[in-house]
């Protein structure tokens, strides 16, 4: 069937009984039948379709009319450069109004389908981590050119100019519009703040957990790892932590809640530490109570010592026999033995030995007929004690402790003090081996006291112990003698509390005691078990924790991301003030914009009030669990995260960019 197109309104016609009619073909299409001079029905259908067309064309970028062609020349006999000139003379009728409004419809649509599926790309997630001026800016450059280009009639090199001059009138809308949105939202905000201060503090620290990526029961998870002392700032991320540096950086209510809150807490971990040391690793006060701790070590062994020496009331051996030859030993047992006469004297009953009658009457006779030395009482013995060889040994201990014995610079034996500890060692080991072994009731009771001097000397190696590898710990320790170990803790414990002493208040304790693996690895060793450790790493932890907070919020608060954007909504409507105020005919421009850009900004300080930041100043430091509680349930509704896409607003702006591109091009 013959067709034709009518030059003066892009109908396609069709020739039936010798007349053109024209022909209803998509949707796209502009034919209509006629029905006298005026149709209500056919009119209303032409509007119907004004609107869809206008909508299909936001949708498609300006492409629409180029569609339409291709289903036509597919449907109909004429050609697609016959189909597209009568497409666009048909839009040419479609009023201003509703061309616009329908561009913008449908570039809304498309961005709100588009924008999920382009965030689930590679190139999608790369663009949100772009700054938002950025993302907008080059959203309005790219659909402008493209919503240019697909408006441009003309050959390829006619669309490509268009497109360039529709991306560079995007670029600049879209930059505009974004600071339009910005002040716009900052103006929101700021009314919010005014009338509802707890709603909007909800809605920040809600957006600022979105950002941080974390949950409300992972806020309550970490509340409850820190402590009691744990605010939500220490519990969230580096957002929450801007927001409320935001809040101590500008002067008022809010700022001397959170400064004081926090400075408390700072002054309060040495007292926290000390309590947790001393719990773990026993009082650091021996020096003042030097013998009342030994006498508390004694009592806990002497049990297991009387046992031993009441099972070895004489030992005898061929290496004893050989250690007693040197004139050290001999030194020290008559040293013992004037001790025990001195004892003796006071009515107490202490034997080197137990006395054997028949060696005490030989010993007598010969000192009656042979002019031998007279026999003390009670007689003389047949061998020694286990008790009497222990005090030979403590007592070679104790030598050991002597200065002379000891380099002064070094602090190593000298070659006198290592003689003497070979002689220690090789009587320990006789002793072991005559009383029954490693597992005899002697080694057992060695192992609980080995003695005063040990006691001692644990004591001041344990306050040393900074300046071991953890290794070189771990071995001591195992070689000392439980009470010893006990000791070795005590200077250990005054060691540490020399660092909490000696550490600034403005400083961070914990940083000194828990930042390197060093420190971590020496404290690690000298606790007596990980339980314990572990309870004392988590309260360092927490301590780093709570000085990262009170470091981040006190320093830099004036370039804070809250006061930033504060400055930055207050700018753009300055700016806008200073335009108003230089269109004045009441003065010259110059005074009449600063006096425009001066009256808006007051007008916005005044309008933000103080109460949201006396609510938030309140939440984010707050160390009351149950308030923590009701806080983060009633911001529950603000903490769900928005996908960083192009929704919403930016829908708005992008189509409003696309619209103005198609205005262009007109």
């Amino acid at each position: 069937m013959p067709t034709a197109i009518n030059p003066d309104t892009g109908e396609r016609l069709r020739l039936v009984d010798g007349k053109w009619e024209p022909i209803v073909a998509n949707l796209f299409s502009t034919s209509r039948e006629r029905i006298g001079d005026r149709d209500v029905g056919l009119e209303i259908l032409k509007d119907v379709t004004d609107v869809v067309r206008s909508t299909a064309s936001g949708v498609t970028f300006g492409y629409a009319d180029e569609i339409s062609a291709y289903m036509d020349s597919i449907l109909g006999d004429s050609t697609y450069e016959e189909n597209l000139q009568a497409q666009r003379n048909r839009d040419k009728q479609i009023p201003l109004v509703t061309q616009v409004g329908g561009e913008l419809a449908g570039s809304i649509a498309a961005t709100i389908v588009a924008a999920p599926v382009a965030g689930l790309t590679r190139a999608g997630q790369l663009f949100t981590k772009l700054p938002g001026w950025l993302r907008t800016t080059g959203l309005g450059t790219l659909w402008g050119a493209l919503f240019s280009s697909g408006s441009a009639e003309g050959d390829f090199q006619s669309r490509l100019e268009a497109g360039a001059k529709g991306a560079a009138f995007g670029a600049v809308t879209g930059g505009v519009l974004h600071g339009a949105v910005k002040a716009g939202g900052g103006l929101v905000g700021l009314a919010r703040s005014r009338t509802n201060p707890p709603d909007q503090a909800a809605r920040a620290l809600g957006d600022a957990f979105a950002l941080d990526g974390i949950s409300v029961d992972r806020v309550l998870a970490r509340l409850r790892e820190l402590g009691p002392q744990a605010t939500i700032a220490d519990a969230a991320g580096a957002n929450t932590l801007g927001l409320a540096r935001g809040v101590a950086g500008q002067p008022g209510p809010a700022k001397e809640k959170i400064s004081q809150t926090l400075r408390a807490r700072g002054l309060g971990e040495s007292d926290r530490i000390t309590k947790q040391v001393t719990k773990n690793l026993g009082p650091a006060d021996y020096f003042a109570q030097e013998d009342v701790l030994l006498e508390k070590l004694r009592a806990g062994a002497r049990e297991a010592y009387q046992e031993a020496y009441y099972a070895n009331p004489v030992i005898q051996s061929a290496k004893l026999d050989r250690i007693l030859q040197a004139p050290i030993a001999q030194a020290v047992l008559k040293e013992a033995a004037l001790i025990a006469g001195i004892e003796r004297a006071a009515g107490k009953v202490k034997w080197l030995g137990p006395v054997d009658e028949e060696l005490t009457q030989l010993a007598q006779y010969a000192a009656l007929h042979a002019g031998g030395s007279p026999v003390s009482p009670p007689g003389v013995a047949k061998g020694l004690s286990l008790e009497t060889w222990d005090y030979v040994k403590r007592g070679l201990s104790s030598l050991l402790d002597r200065p002379s014995n000891t380099n002064e610079l070094t602090k190593r034996l000298t070659k006198k003090g290592s003689a003497i500890k070979s002689l220690e060692k090789a009587l320990t080991n006789a002793l072991d081996e005559t009383t029954g072994g490693k597992d005899s009731l002697y080694a057992f009771a060695r192992k609980q006291y080995a003695g005063d001097a040990e006691i001692l000397t644990a004591l001041r190696e344990g306050e040393r112990f900074m300046t071991q590898r953890p290794e070189a710990i771990t071995r001591r320790l195992a070689e000392l003698s439980t009470a010893a170990q006990v000791a070795y803790r005590n200077g250990a414990a005054r060691a540490v509390l020399d660092v909490v002493d000696k550490t600034k208040d403005v400083a961070s304790i914990a940083g000194r005691l828990h930042s390197t693996r060093m420190t971590r690895g020496r404290i690690r060793a000298v606790f007596p078990n990980q339980k314990q450790y572990f309870d004392y790493a988590r309260r360092m932890v927490a301590e780093q924790r709570f000085a990262e907070t009170q470091n981040a919020i006190s320093s830099g608060s004036r370039t804070a991301p809250m006061q930033k954007e504060i400055a930055e909504v207050e700018g753009m409507l300055g700016k806008a003030g200073a335009i108003l105020g230089s269109a004045s005919p009441f003065g010259h421009a110059l005074v009449t914009s600063s006096v425009g850009r001066q009256t808006v900004q007051k007008w916005a300080g005044q309008l933000r009030g103080s109460g949201t930041n006396k609510v938030l100043a309140s939440w984010l430091v707050t160390r009351n669990r149950a308030d923590q509680l009701r806080i983060l349930d009633k911001m529950r509704p603000f903490t769900s995260p928005t996908p960083p896409t192009p929704q919403g607003v930016r829908a708005a702006t992008l189509a409003t960019v696309q619209g103005e591109g198609r205005l262009f091009n007109q």
